[in-house]
């Protein structure tokens, strides 16, 4: 599920929001019996109007599929410890810190109400991009 208002691709402001661009996540957890009530509330409800706060660029749910994460690859054989995979995943990319912050905060109670884990949140900032401009080399 993708909820997006993004910057303007047409103009160079593009440029701006995505050298400036942060992303929180948010890892958490819904039971069974909660999950298509969770889903349904998030993608109807609680989700879109986090799009429209100031500074936020984008929300965006993603579900894992734990059959497939569970899979024994090469790479899983080799790591001493395993890594658990998080089933459920909300997104926010916004312009600042305080901005996707405010927005994760926000989130919080709609997921509580949906009886969720304690989210593990993390806010991680883009460093830099390289575009392929008519104004660039190579």
């Amino acid at each position: 599920m993708l909820v997006h208002q993004g910057c303007d691709p047409s103009s160079l402001s593009i440029l701006k929001c995505l050298n400036d661009r942060v992303m929180l996540t948010m890892r958490f957890a819904i039971d069974d019996a909660h999950r298509a009530t969770t889903i349904e509330a998030l993608t109807r409800r609680i989700l879109p109007p986090l799009t429209f706060r100031h500074g936020v660029c984008g929300v965006h749910l993603c579900l894992a599929d734990l059959s497939i994460s569970k899979v024994e690859t090469a790479e899983k054989k080799v790591r001493d410890e395993a890594m658990p995979v998080p089933a459920w995943i909300v997104l926010i990319e916004g312009n600042a810190v305080a901005d996707v912050r405010g927005a994760g905060e926000a989130l919080a109670p709609g997921l509580s109400a949906h009886n969720a884990s304690a989210p593990e949140t993390a806010i991680y900032r883009h460093e830099f991009t390289r575009l392929k401009t008519p104004w660039s080399a190579g």
